[in-house]
């Protein structure tokens, strides 16, 4: 040992450390720390001294604030009187009378909708489709429910790349393409649009089909036998 353990021992001592973690700290064997502890009489914290501490202060806080069962004091120790612990009611789930409005289903509503339905099972599909449409708008609201889905625009300033606005300006350029073969009421098939625009047959489809959904065109089926495959669409401006 030398006088420059003997300081950082004393140090750490002050510091309100334990033996342990001085040794571990300064890098100094326990067996010297400890025989440095009885030699000088170095005071360090004791781990066991401050949980009992720790404890004995919660315990009188708990005295003062309520009257529970007795604890035990000293860490390892034993109560002398041991007394009877008071059954404790047990935690339930409080339930609440005064709802959130947002939680109640408009009944008025409800009935007015189950009203206007003329047969049994009408009335039973609109009650049960509004019940089933508050509950999932009730999940939607909450926190960790499934969030409702947004619409997006699919135009050419929406587009989050480079090559998808490139990609949107063409299908905007063969959507006006299109829309110039259709003058003066006329109707066409898809063969008869990809041999205007110079198109293959495959993308002219998909692009009349995209402009039927979009409600730019209209579509009527002409059927040629009784199967189904074999069936044209005829396309219309509206």
């Amino acid at each position: 040992m030398n006088d420059k353990q003997i300081t950082q021992c004393i140090n750490a001592a002050e510091m309100g450390l334990t033996q342990e973690q001085a040794s571990e700290l300064l890098e100094i064997p326990h067996g010297l720390v400890q025989a440095l502890t009885k030699e000088f009489n170095i005071q360090f914290s004791c781990l066991r001294r401050k949980t009992n501490e720790r404890r004995s202060s919660k315990l009188e806080s708990r005295k003062g604030n309520s009257t529970g069962a007795p604890f035990i004091e000293a860490y390892g120790g034993r109560s002398s009187n041991k007394q009877q612990a008071t059954p404790r009611s047990k935690a339930t789930r409080t339930r609440s009378t005064n709802r959130n409005d947002k939680e109640k289903l408009d009944y008025k509503t409800l009935e007015k909708l189950i009203a206007s339905g003329k047969t049994k099972q009408q009335k039973y599909e609109i009650g049960y489709s509004y019940i089933f449409k508050e509950l999932r708008q009730r999940e939607h609201d909450t926190a960790k429910g499934p969030k409702i889905p947004v619409q997006k625009i699919h135009s050419v300033a929406t587009a989050s790349s480079r090559s998808i606005k490139e990609q949107r300006q063409r299908s905007l350029v063969k959507r006006n393409v299109i829309m110039d073969c259709f003058t003066n009421g006329q109707h066409m098939y898809a063969e008869e649009v990809s041999s205007i625009t110079g198109n293959n047959i495959r993308s002219s489809s998909q692009m009349l089909d995209l402009m039927y959904r979009d409600g730019t065109l209209n579509r009527k089926r002409i059927q040629f036998s009784h199967r189904k495959k074999d069936s044209v669409y005829l396309y219309s401006k509206p």
